[in-house]
């Protein structure tokens, strides 16, 4: 119910339901936030980096809704990082609380979900890589796929 209920009342694009406590995907509008917080979300992660232009100030507006707020600024492949991704897993809430974690339109956010489930929740490549998929990586495949391989060799 929940899963369906979020994606029927959503403006942003790709907004999956990972689990009950973690909701993905592009850049939510200010209605989103809004709604999303009235669902119980209390963190947000934002991947977006401040050269990119979001049509509302999303730092006020975390503020003004008193949502944990937290920026992991990824541009590009290159800043897919084991140091970004061990940011994202101090951040991801522990509990049962619910998060937001969003870029501009998913392909970062499940990019650093693969990475994550192969660095440190130990996932097999193959996994990993499907997760990411499955959580809106699309152009970043090769990137992850290369960062994936490299780890596996460099642990041969």
């Amino acid at each position: 119910m929940f899963s369906n209920e979020i994606k029927n009342n959503l403006d942003m694009i790709n907004p999956l339901v990972v689990t009950p406590s973690l909701i993905i995907g592009g850049q939510p509008s200010e209605a989103d936030f809004r709604y999303l917080k009235s669902l119980g979300v209390s963190k947000v992660i934002n991947l977006r980096p401040t050269t990119e232009v979001i049509a509302f100030d999303q730092c006020q507006l975390m503020q003004k809704l008193a949502l944990d707020y937290h920026l992991i600024m990824i541009s590009d492949g290159r800043d897919l990082t084991k140091e970004a991704v061990q940011r994202l897993v101090y951040i991801l809430p522990t509990d049962e609380s619910r998060c937001l974690f969003h870029c501009a339109s998913g392909n970062r956010v499940g990019a650093l979900l693969a990475l994550k489930a192969y660095w440190f929740d130990g996932f097999e490549a193959e996994e990993a890589i499907q997760f990411g998929l499955d959580s809106g990586m699309t152009k970043l495949l090769p990137v992850v796929t290369k960062l994936i391989e490299e780890t596996a060799l460099l642990a041969k």
